[in-house]
């Protein structure tokens, strides 16, 4: 498949992974009609992925337990997001899993697409 084709043409296994997923990736995120993200355990691939999201235009419910602080994840950063783009990142703050099926629900029920 994809990689014997690049492997022939002398490219970096890595390099042809990691386009391959990019591919993979953006068809994807064209296909998604929205964003779902639990930012408990948010790191830099999160943001990037969630800024690809903002750049196309997809709306993002996204979901983030204060406790989360305490293990380095900035929810300054988080809330940023919602200033910035209200139109597209809607944020709920939950304190048990319990708390986001409802808020999930709601919000799909409320859902048009962009």
């Amino acid at each position: 498949g994809y990689w014997s084709h690049k492997k022939g043409e002398g490219h970096d296994k890595e390099e042809v992974l990691t386009e391959y997923m990019l591919l993979l990736d953006n068809r994807f995120r064209r296909e998604a009609e929205l964003a779902l993200v639990c930012f408990d355990e948010g790191g830099l691939g999160t943001g990037i992925n969630v800024m690809r999201f903002v750049q196309m235009n997809k709306p993002i419910l996204g979901f983030y337990n204060p406790v989360i602080k305490k293990h380095g994840v900035n929810v300054n950063n988080i809330l940023q997001l919602k200033l910035e783009y209200p139109t597209l990142v809607t944020l709920h703050q939950y304190h048990d899993w319990s708390d986001i099926q409802g808020s999930v629900v709601a919000y799909l029920r409320n859902f048009k697409k962009p």
